[in-house]
């Protein structure tokens, strides 16, 4: 049986925390006035788009390597992690340990934790843009056009 608590705890706290930090965003938005002209409201969104944007890659950095922990923990402290062990290694954890896990998974577990850190807000945007890249460059690619067409007609400007 997997030690699932330990997991369970770390991704709670986690996503409680994202959850939390976003639905604070989400109540900004909220916010912005809807009987703002279509160009008007469209830049209050991309402005709270790109707000947004900018935050979650620094939270980023510390909930992938959070997750990545927890799993890791989780797996390690059940019935399977020695198992694991010996698979991967062919021995069982009789070498140099602290709290009887092994210094041969403390550091790749460690080096894959800051990599996720280092790389975590890179990460973050590639999501991002993998799920909603196009969208936001068809906001940009609107904006532009309607500050093109703003420009070219000043005449017509409340």
């Amino acid at each position: 049986m997997l030690k699932l608590p330990i997991t369970g705890v770390a991704l709670f706290i986690t996503l409680v925390v994202v959850f939390i930090v976003n639905k604070r965003e989400l109540d900004d938005l909220e916010r912005v006035d809807k009987c703002l002209s279509s160009y008007e409201y469209l830049k209050s969104f991309d402005n709270w788009m790109k707000n947004q944007v900018s935050m979650n890659p620094r939270m980023a950095k510390f909930y992938y390597p959070f997750i990545f922990l927890g799993a890791s923990m989780g797996l390690w402290f059940s019935v399977h992690g020695p198992r694991q062990y010996e698979w991967l290694f062919g021995s069982t954890p009789s070498d140099w340990q602290l709290n009887g896990i092994p210094i041969t998974l403390l550091i790749p577990v460690g080096l894959i934790s800051i990599l996720l850190w280092y790389f975590g807000d890179r990460l973050y945007r590639m999501e991002l843009n993998a799920f909603y890249g196009r969208v936001m460059g068809k906001l940009d690619e609107l904006l532009a056009d309607i500050d093109a067409l703003r420009l070219d007609n000043p005449d017509d400007l409340p």
